[in-house]
């Protein structure tokens, strides 16, 4: 996440908006899809619940809170929809769909097609 963040910094810095736009897109589209995620964990909790787990999908710390809910051996409570392992589940698929995908298919285009705008960081990016 932290590359990709770095990496589209690159493609404003370098003028190559179209690559810009199209990696903030799909890295919008995945912090949206981590909120609904988030909604339909919380769906049977008051506005108080939900409203701190989109604040955990915004700020990108909920799979680690959800880890650290499995390994913990949480039980599901009564108020749950999902269990720690669905929602983990859920944001490992949201990632590899809306994040990672698409970002290496925008990266590799580019890095391909414009070789000479291409930097280092794109190129770990890539291959991390």
């Amino acid at each position: 996440m932290v590359s990709d963040i770095l990496v589209m910094m690159d493609f404003y810095r370098n003028k190559q908006f179209d690559a810009f736009r199209s990696s903030l897109s799909f890295f919008c589209l995945a912090l949206l899809m981590h909120v609904v995620v988030s909604l339909m964990k919380n769906f049977r909790r008051p506005m108080k619940a939900k409203a701190w787990g989109v604040l955990q999908a915004v700020f990108m710390v909920q799979p680690a809170i959800e880890s650290y809910n499995h390994w913990s051996g949480k039980a599901m409570e009564d108020d749950d929809v999902m269990s720690p392992v669905q929602i983990l589940i859920a944001g490992r698929a949201i990632e590899i769909v809306f994040e990672s995908l698409p970002e290496v298919v925008i990266q590799s285009s580019i890095a391909i097609q414009q070789p000479e705008k291409a930097s280092t960081l794109l190129y770990f990016s890539i291959c991390r």
